[in-house]
């Protein structure tokens, strides 16, 4: 799976048109300023979107990320903060883009790619 996220979000840097410094800055678990980087919340819902890992109006598919994680891993409390960050935004790609801030800002585990 981690091989085939990261030839999409590849793919998804050139169809967007964002900065490919973006994809090293989520792969560190960190949201990139969107006054430096343009077009990063198009960027992550494209690359959530084609790898199944949200739905077409940005909710996320929370078993389907969790499947990501290593069967050693608190997926309980992990699961917990992907149910209080999924929330409804003002379109598919705010929704993805606000549940990744929300994540990445108190996830408990980071995942490496």
């Amino acid at each position: 799976m981690a091989a085939g996220i990261i030839e999409i979000s590849e793919q998804c840097i050139a169809d967007v048109g964002v900065d490919p410094e973006v994809m090293a800055i989520l792969r560190r678990t960190e949201v990139p300023d969107t006054n430096q980087y343009k077009r990063v919340p198009e960027f992550v819902y494209c690359a959530y979107n084609r790898c199944g890992l949200c739905e077409d109006n940005g909710r996320v598919k929370i078993d389907k990320i969790l499947d990501i994680y290593p069967s050693s891993s608190d997926k309980e409390a992990i699961r917990k903060l992907m149910v209080d960050c999924d929330k409804m935004g003002n379109d598919p790609i705010d929704t993805i883009f606000k549940y990744v801030k929300c994540f990445y800002g108190f996830t408990p585990e980071k995942l490496v790619f």
